[in-house]
């Protein structure tokens, strides 16, 4: 009996359990599955469209901030919080760290070079021209970042405002020193 106990075993690969996807999951993706093939369908087949374009232009409204706007925020939020659950390094990659330091000079530069380009045809003409000004303007979106990043640096520090606790340095008399009454 012992003899058995103490005989190798062949090799026995671990099979990994089958995926189990939950029911909410599989509702998830056949209804973006019917959204992306009703899609393409109104795109290249003309389909008929399930809403006026009146209705379609309200949804997406910017300033009113319309349903599909919240909806596509949310959706992205939810991905980058789950991606950032999955692998929390990435979201402390120090590329990503330098623009969310300074995003809101990131994001003003964005927007005054979008409405600059805008009105040009020629960046967009092409899908060679829009790849490349996707990627202009992104790298200058690390440029801004960088910039924004080395005038804070070269900045010197402001003096505390009046009435917060100020460091000790040698020479101040203490607060708490008899002296200073």
């Amino acid at each position: 009996m012992s003899e058995a106990v103490n005989e190798p075993r062949p090799y026995e690969p671990v099979r990994p359990a089958p995926l189990k996807v939950g029911r909410g999951l599989l509702i998830l993706a056949v209804v973006a599955a019917a959204v992306a093939v009703y899609g393409f369908g109104l795109h290249h087949f003309q389909w008929p469209a399930l809403w006026p374009d009146r209705a379609f232009g309200i949804l997406l409204n910017k300033p009113a901030l319309g349903l599909f706007r919240m909806a596509d925020f949310g959706c992205v939020a939810y991905l980058v919080g789950a991606f950032g659950a999955k692998f929390p390094s990435a979201l402390t990659w120090r590329p990503l760290a330098l623009l969310g330091r300074h995003s809101l000079a990131v994001v003003a530069f964005q927007s005054v070079a979008i409405m600059a380009l805008l009105p040009f045809a020629a960046p967009f003409a092409t899908p060679v021209a829009r790849t490349l000004t996707a990627v202009s303007v992104v790298a200058l979106l690390f440029g801004v970042a960088w910039a924004s990043e080395h005038v804070r640096r070269a900045r010197p520090a402001a003096p505390l405002p009046i009435g917060t606790r100020q460091p000790q340095r040698p020479g101040l008399i203490r607060p708490d020193d008899a002296r200073a009454a």
